[in-house]
């Protein structure tokens, strides 16, 4: 029975981290569509120095999603 429990456990505890994983994504991909948002409207008045800039931006943002999990697998407990 102990089994039991540990295993319902553990399976929280991963779906838990998982969901915080997702919505940390899903944070960091609203950030890069307002950015990309925010270039479209602004690419008409720039001129290549301008864009090459926007671009270097939109890298930088996109540098800093990543998404770390240190999720235990059950089968390795």
């Amino acid at each position: 029975m102990g089994a039991i429990t540990r295993m319902n456990e553990l399976i929280a505890v991963v779906t838990h981290q998982r969901a915080a994983v997702s919505a940390e994504g899903s944070q960091h991909l609203s950030s890069v569509e307002q950015v990309a948002e925010r270039n479209l409207q602004d690419a008409p008045d720039c001129n290549g120095q301008d864009l090459s800039h926007l671009a270097g931006r939109l890298s930088m943002l996109s540098q800093l999603f990543s998404v770390s999990s240190q999720v235990p697998l059950i089968g390795n407990r």
